[in-house]
C-alpha cells in the first residue's frame, strides 16, 4: 500500500501544478508556445479583439476570415487586458495532393479584455476558448458554405458554441434555376509600400457571399500573397456591388470565388 500511497501523493502534486499552470501570463505563454494552433474565430485580421464576459469569450466580428495557424511569441497581461502576439500563417489547400501548406506569415495580435474577471479563473480556460486543439478540429469547425473549398464534403456538426445564424444558407450560382449575380461596381485594389519595394505581384484568392441586397459579405481569404496585399484585396472586394442572384424571380444569397489581381509596378 505504501507505493500506492506515494503514487497518489505524486499524482496529487502533479494535478495541483496543472491546475495552476495557466493562472498567469508567463505560464499561459509557455502553454501556447508548445505548438502552432488554429484560431476558432478564423480571423484574417492583423488584430483580433475579444471580450471575456459572463464566463465566456466573445469575439468581435472580423473583417475577413481564413483558415489560419497561429504561433505564439509572447503573452502580456496588464490591468485587465491580455495581449497575445505571434505569427499567423494562412493554410493553403492543394486539391491535387489534399495537403495544406502554411503561407504568407504576418504579425498578428490577439487582444482580450478581461474587465473585472479573475485572471486565475479565466486563464486556464483561454487556450481552449481561443484555439482549436489541433488542425483536424479546426477543419471540422469550418462553416458549411466554405468547407468544399478545403475538400470537405461532410456538413459541420453544430455545437452549443456555434450560433444558429453563424452559417447562413448560400447557393451555388451554377445551380439550375439560379441566375448568377452580375458585377455592377468593381473597385481596383491598392498596393502597399512593402509589396512595391519587393515587386510583389500576383493573385489573392477570395471567397465571399453575395447577399440578396447585392453586397459582398462573409469574406474569406483562401490564397494569400502577403506583404499587406491580402487585406487590401479584402478591402476592395468589400466595396463591390452586384445585381443579386435570383431564383424563381426572388433575390438569393450565393457564394462566389474570385482572384484579385495585383499587377507588377
Amino acid at each position: 500500500m505504501k507505493p500506492m500511497a506515494g503514487w497518489l501523493i505524486a499524482c496529487g502534486l502533479l494535478l495541483t501544478r496543472m491546475s495552476v499552470a495557466q493562472t498567469n501570463a508567463p505560464d499561459l505563454e509557455k502553454a501556447l508556445k508548445a505548438h502552432p494552433l488554429e484560431l476558432r474565430s478564423y480571423s484574417a485580421d492583423a488584430v483580433a479583439n475579444y471580450t471575456w464576459a459572463d464566463g465566456k469569450l466573445a469575439v468581435t466580428a472580423p473583417h475577413g476570415q481564413t483558415l489560419g495557424e497561429f504561433s505564439t511569441k509572447s503573452v502580456r497581461f496588464k490591468k485587465g487586458h491580455l495581449i497575445v502576439e505571434g505569427i499567423r500563417n494562412v493554410l493553403v489547400y492543394d486539391k491535387k495532393s489534399s495537403t495544406f501548406t502554411p503561407a504568407a506569415p504576418i504579425e498578428m495580435r490577439l487582444e482580450i479584455e478581461l474587465g473585472a474577471a479573475d485572471p486565475a479563473t479565466v486563464f486556464p480556460a483561454l487556450q481552449d476558448a481561443l484555439f482549436y486543439p489541433d488542425r483536424a478540429a479546426g477543419l471540422a469547425g469550418l462553416p458549411n458554405w466554405i468547407r468544399g473549398f478545403y475538400g470537405i464534403t461532410t456538413p459541420r456538426v453544430e455545437t452549443g458554441s456555434q450560433a444558429a445564424d453563424s452559417d447562413p444558407v448560400s447557393i451555388d450560382p451554377k445551380t439550375p434555376g439560379v441566375t448568377a449575380p452580375k458585377l455592377s461596381l468593381s473597385v481596383p485594389p491598392e498596393s502597399t509600400e512593402a509589396a512595391n519595394r519587393e515587386n510583389i505581384h500576383g493573385h489573392v484568392g477570395v471567397v465571399f457571399q453575395v447577399s440578396p441586397a447585392g453586397k459582398p459579405d462573409a469574406l474569406w481569404l483562401l490564397r494569400p500573397l502577403g506583404y499587406g496585399l491580402d487585406q487590401k484585396a479584402l478591402d476592395a472586394v468589400r466595396k463591390y456591388q452586384f445585381k443579386p442572384a435570383e431564383k424563381d424571380g426572388k433575390p438569393v444569397r450565393v457564394t462566389l470565388a474570385i482572384e484579385v489581381t495585383f499587377d507588377a509596378v
